[in-house]
């Protein structure tokens, strides 16, 4: 009996769960494919992501940029809106989980330090749609369902930060000490502090 496409499709994302799987770049590329197509469609959306933010954390034995194109389309969707990211809180969360994860693993995507550049119009926009997704003091921040977009959203910013950080000592670890923050790093200080004092969790 040969397997149809959807047995091969299945058992291709079943090794997500797989810990010593040895994952080929083609391999890879085909999980993201497979999981962005949902996401694209709207159809299982939540899962689709669900399961994307176990392959970023993924690394295939060679190259290392099989994430790019599919964590960099979840950045645009998020900041045009796109309704299969932001329709629910739910799904909205695990797109942060998607990124928050992309940008914490051992090689973050390409995208991130050219995105990442202090002066990046489109950066900063990321930034303050997590810090407004992570918000305490917003009208529904005590649902379930909330908490967790926040805590997603957060996971992020801490991410970004832990790697802004790391990346900005290493290019200049003789910086005197007075050295200017960047914008990003600003922004995300500021955002954080702004309702510190609300803050629950």
């Amino acid at each position: 009996l040969v397997p149809d496409e959807n047995d091969k499709q299945r058992d291709v994302l079943f090794k997500l769960a797989e810990s010593n799987h040895t994952w080929e770049e083609e391999e890879l590329s085909a999980v993201h494919q497979q999981l962005m197509s949902f996401v694209e469609s709207g159809s299982g959306v939540s899962f689709a992501l669900m399961l994307l933010r176990l392959a970023v954390l993924q690394q295939p034995t060679s190259g290392n940029a099989v994430s790019d194109k599919s964590t960099g389309m979840v950045v645009e969707m998020l900041l045009e809106e796109k309704p299969q990211l932001v329709s629910s809180a739910t799904t909205k969360s695990m797109a942060w989980c998607v990124l928050s994860n992309a940008v914490g693993s051992k090689n973050p995507p390409n995208w991130f330090d050219g995105l990442s550049e202090s002066t990046n119009e489109k950066f900063l926009r990321l930034i303050d749609l997590a810090l407004n997704d992570g918000n305490p003091t917003s009208d529904a921040s005590s649902s379930q369902t909330d908490i967790s977009l926040r805590q997603s959203a957060v996971a992020f910013l801490y991410n970004v930060s832990h790697h802004l950080s790391h990346r900005e000592g290493s290019k200049a670890p003789q910086a005197e000490e007075n050295e200017e923050l960047s914008e990003a790093v600003m922004a995300i200080l500021i955002g954080c502090l702004e309702n510190l004092m609300e803050e629950k969790d």
